[in-house]
């Protein structure tokens, strides 16, 4: 009975938009485990199409959207359409990704171009062992003072040489097989690849994670690569729905179509937003 009241309270209070808006949220991430599919849809649909919640979706939460997309979306890029890369490490960007799927707020905005990676060139340009890279030293540093996070979580200098023997080959298997995903390479981390975020105006951003391949390839003249994608933003996912009709990830999934390099975008196969 208290629901009903505060409700009524809104409404008497606010309005009839406010209250449409807030019971839609209640309805969407409380009670969607208990509401018929068609039902949920129609009503998503209406609240943004007339106008009453048209910002409905500035956030979806990555486990709906993975299950409703198969996980993730892996496409090929080419490295030019990388428009720079985005600083994850803001405390105030790190829900992207990891609690939001599709985002709103200014997230995008903070960002820097592209850069080569000061260890690829200092292995494979300037020829110099790996103990004498700056990250070498910093991650031995790291390693001694117990910040594991910071030495990619190598705990031993063993484990920090081993690291960059994995780093050594796979630079040479690129060069002489040519990049390939993950799961070509039988990898159990079947989406472990080069992270992007698409900002409101469409364009990837290189997300966490992804820096060293992305350099190999550049650096060994390879036009493309596989990336995950691993958030959007709400603007972006509007114009993608008002372009191609249909639910939020289906407009999503066909607008990435047209950037995927080899047209390898995750097949929407299911229904969802």
């Amino acid at each position: 009975m208290h629901f009903f009241k505060s409700y009524i309270e809104i409404y008497k209070r606010e309005g009839l938009r406010v209250l449409s808006r807030k019971a839609f949220y209640v309805l969407a991430w409380k009670a969607q485990g208990y509401m018929q599919k068609e039902l949920f849809e129609t009503a998503r649909s209406m609240l943004i199409r007339t106008g009453i919640c048209p910002e409905a979706w500035r956030r979806i939460p990555v486990h709906y959207a993975r299950r409703q997309i198969d996980n993730a979306i892996i496409i090929w890029l080419r490295l030019d359409q990388i428009k720079g890369v985005w600083n994850w490490g803001n405390a105030s960007n790190r829900e992207l990704g990891k609690k939001w799927f599709v985002m709103d707020g200014g997230w995008d905005l903070d960002w820097r171009p592209v850069e080569p990676h000061p260890t690829i060139e200092e292995l494979f340009v300037q020829g110099r062992r790996y103990q004498e890279t700056g990250q070498y030293k910093k991650m031995m540093k790291n390693m001694h003072q117990g910040r594991y996070e910071a030495s990619y979580g190598c705990k031993t200098p063993t484990e920090v040489d081993a690291y960059f023997e994995r780093l050594i080959q796979a630079f040479q298997h690129i060069h002489e097989q040519g990049y390939k995903t993950q799961k070509e390479l039988g990898s159990v981390k079947q989406f472990d690849e080069i992270k992007v975020v698409i900002d409101r105006s469409g364009s990837p951003l290189q997300g966490p994670g992804g820096n060293h391949r992305r350099e190999m390839a550049r650096l060994l003249g390879i036009q493309a690569v596989p990336v995950f994608l691993y958030g959007v933003h709400y603007k972006w996912a509007r114009e993608c729905m008002k372009k191609h009709g249909g639910t939020v990830l289906e407009a999503i999934c066909k607008e990435l179509e047209a950037l995927d390099e080899r047209r390898y975008a995750a097949r929407f196969d299911r229904k969802g937003f």
